[in-house]
């Protein structure tokens, strides 16, 4: 058997109570400060229906914009988990490791079946999901 990956990043999950070990459905979405956008963004997907079995992964690029960092940190859906994870270094075009590095957690650690990708300045219809689906 293989060792269990590690990760380079602080992880912070929500909600509090343990994780399943199964999802159907990943989201990952990258953000480095842009906070406007990003706060626009979060509103949008706080709108959105999803369905069961999904559970959504921030990836944050080492922002420093407090805006930013606040927003990551206190974004919750009540119908889905959202893990947060807050790399330690910031290295310009990282782009495609941090996301690889967030959809290999999903995969693998989540073992999501469907994954996608949300860009964090991007506003979502309130049924995008279903209709991705």
């Amino acid at each position: 058997m293989a060792p269990e990956k590690t990760y380079p990043a602080t992880k912070i999950v929500y909600p509090d109570e343990p994780l399943q070990e199964e999802y159907k459905f990943g989201l990952v979405m990258l953000t480095y400060n842009r906070s406007e956008c990003l706060r626009r963004c979060l509103k949008s997907l706080a709108q959105s229906d999803f369905l069961p079995g999904t559970i959504m992964l921030m990836v944050d690029d080492c922002s420093d914009n407090a805006d930013t960092i606040k927003l990551v940190k206190d974004f919750s859906m009540p119908q889905l988990p959202v893990v947060k994870i807050f790399l330690r270094e910031h290295k310009p075009c990282m782009i495609h490791k941090n996301l690889q590095l967030g959809l290999d957690m999903l995969s693998n650690q989540h073992h999501c079946k469907y994954l996608a990708i949300l860009d964090s300045d991007t506003i979502q219809k309130p049924h995008w999901f279903n209709s991705m689906y």
